[in-house]
């Protein structure tokens, strides 16, 4: 980061990445805060931006939302590519028939545009 502008930026797009991951778990922060071991106002500090988190508790919230580190603090943070994720996580956990059917609706979305 080149400058205090930058970090908050960071900081804000990581906060409201996981606080994405959160909701879409269906856990309120105070379960997401126990999982991941951490006081709930931090995690309601981190999610607004106002706090930055340091390499174990990032590792902490990785583990508790199931997402590996590098997704978490990935470059591409700030390019809102949330939604493609949590789609990709949900594919994971369905059959693979049912994964065949998610290609296929992808690929007919995808020649319609």
């Amino acid at each position: 980061m080149k400058n205090t502008e930058e970090v908050i930026i960071f900081n804000q797009a990581l906060g409201r990445r996981i606080e994405s991951l959160r909701k879409s778990r269906g856990m309120s922060r105070e379960k997401f805060a126990e999982a991941a071991q951490l006081a709930s106002a931090f995690i309601y500090r981190v999610e607004n931006g106002i706090n930055g988190i340091s390499f174990y508790n990032a590792i902490q919230i990785a583990n508790a939302l199931n997402v590996p580190l590098s997704y978490l603090i990935s470059e591409d943070l700030l390019s809102d590519n949330e939604a493609l994720y949590e789609s990709f996580l949900i594919t994971t956990e369905l059959s693979p028939e049912k994964q065949n059917m998610v290609s296929k609706i992808i690929q007919v979305i995808a020649e319609e545009t």
